[in-house]
C-alpha cells in the first residue's frame, strides 16, 4: 500500500486540517493510506478520526523549542521510515523552514510536496528566512501547490506553482430546508431573526474584535438578529470581555470548534469574515456551497468569490460604514444550487487528480 506523509502544525479544526482530512475520507484506502507528521503533544481535534482510518500521528519537536532536536527528531524518523512514504505533503503558511524536504530528498522519497495555505508572514525574521528558502525550493521539491494565486505568488515569489482548490465534500452543503429547522431550534434562532456566522480560529489575523463591533452596529439598527462565532484560540477571553463589555451575551455567542459545520450553515443567514489575510479559506467555500450570502475582506484573495454570493468589504472602513454596507445588500433568495464554478472544488475531483498524477 502506498502512503502519504502529511505535515502540518496539529491536526485541529483549521482550515487546512479539515481540507487535508477532505482529502483523506476520499481517497480510497484500500491503496492509500495518510499519515500526520505534527509538531505538538496535544490532542488534535481529528486525532481519534485519523487513528480510526488507520492513520499515525508522529509528534516532532517544533524548531521553536529547539532547532537541534527538530533536526534529529526529523532525521531519526526519515533514516528509518521514509521508505514506507510515496510522498511527503507539507502544508505551510511561510518558507521559514524546508527542513522536512530536505532530509526526505537526502532519503530518497520521491514526491516531495510543498503546499503554500496563506498570504502572511510576520517578522523580519519570517521574511529573511522566506526568502532565503524561495531560491532553494526548488532544489528540494518536486511540487508546488497553492489554495490560490496571492497563496502561491506570496509564498513561493517568482518558482512556478500549480493551484489545487481547497475542496469539500459538496454534497454535504447542500440547502435543505429541514435541516435548517432543526439546527435553528438547537441554536435557539427565533422565527424572524437574522443569523450571522463567522468561522475561524480565534486569532488576530481572523479580525472578530472587530467583527463584534460592526456587529453591534448592525444590532443597533436591527435587533432581531444575532452572531455566532465558530472556533476556539488564543483571543477566546478576550472575545468574552469584549462581548459583555458591549451588553450583547444574548447576541453574541462563541461556539467553540464543532464537527457539524454542514448543519450549522443550514441554520445561517449570513457569512462574514473580516480577516486581514487569507488565502483561500475552506471556511468560505462551505459557506457559498451551502448557499449562504457573504460578506469577506477585500485582504482574501479576490478568487474565493466563487459564485456571485459574494460581496467584498472594506475593513479599512469604520464599524458603522462596513455595517450598513452589509445590511444594505443581505437580501436574497436563498437556493440549493450548486453551479459549474463550486463543481471546481469538489473534493472527490481532487483526490482523482492527487491519486493519479501526484501521489504514485
Amino acid at each position: 500500500m502506498k502512503k502519504v506523509l502529511h505535515v502540518v502544525n496539529k491536526m485541529g479544526y483549521g482550515g487546512i486540517e479539515t481540507f487535508i482530512m477532505n482529502l483523506y475520507r476520499n481517497i480510497d484506502k484500500s491503496k492509500l493510506q495518510f499519515d500526520f507528521a505534527v509538531y505538538t503533544t496535544k490532542k488534535g481535534d481529528y486525532d481519534n478520526e485519523i487513528k480510526k482510518l488507520n492513520g499515525n500521528i508522529y509528534y516532532f519537536t517544533s524548531r521553536r523549542k529547539s532547532f537541534y532536536k527538530y533536526y534529529k527528531d526529523w532525521d531519526n524518523f526519515l533514516k528509518n521510515n521514509a521508505k514506507n512514504y510515496i510522498a511527503i505533503h507539507m502544508h505551510v503558511s511561510s518558507l521559514t523552514t524546508i527542513l522536512p524536504l530536505v532530509l526526505a530528498k537526502k532519503y530518497n522519497i520521491k514526491n516531495r510536496i510543498v503546499h503554500a495555505h496563506s498570504t502572511f508572514q510576520k517578522g523580519k525574521i519570517h521574511k529573511i528566512l522566506s526568502s532565503i528558502n524561495k531560491n532553494r525550493i526548488k532544489k528540494y521539491a518536486t511540487k508546488l501547490f497553492a489554495c490560490s494565486s496571492e497563496a502561491g505568488n506570496y509564498v513561493f515569489g517568482s518558482n512556478k506553482y500549480e493551484k489545487i482548490n481547497n475542496g469539500i465534500d459538496l454534497r454535504k452543503y447542500e440547502f435543505n430546508k429541514e435541516k435548517r429547522r432543526l439546527m435553528r431550534n438547537d441554536l435557539n434562532i427565533k422565527e424572524g431573526e437574522i443569523a450571522y456566522v463567522n468561522i475561524g480560529r480565534l486569532t488576530e489575523l481572523k479580525n472578530q474584535i472587530y467583527l463584534i463591533d460592526v456587529f453591534k452596529e448592525m444590532y443597533n439598527k436591527e435587533h432581531k438578529s444575532k452572531l455566532f462565532i465558530i472556533g476556539k484560540g488564543e483571543l477566546k477571553e478576550k472575545l468574552e470581555e469584549k462581548i459583555k463589555e458591549i451588553n450583547l451575551e444574548k447576541q453574541v455567542f462563541l461556539l467553540n470548534s464543532r464537527n457539524d459545520i454542514p448543519e450549522v450553515l443550514q441554520a445561517m443567514d449570513v457569512f462574514i469574515l473580516p480577516s486581514l489575510y487569507e488565502g483561500l479559506p475552506v471556511a468560505a467555500v462551505e459557506a457559498q456551497a451551502s448557499g449562504l450570502k457573504c460578506f469577506i475582506s477585500q485582504n482574501v484573495s479576490p478568487e474565493v468569490k466563487i459564485t456571485n454570493l459574494v460581496n467584498f468589504i472594506d475593513i479599512n472602513k469604520n464599524e458603522r460604514e462596513v455595517a450598513e454596507d452589509i445590511l444594505k445588500n443581505s437580501a436574497y433568495e436563498r437556493k440549493n444550487e450548486i453551479d459549474a464554478n463550486l463543481k471546481k472544488y469538489d473534493i472527490k475531483e481532487i483526490v482523482k487528480y492527487l491519486s493519479k498524477e501526484i501521489y504514485d
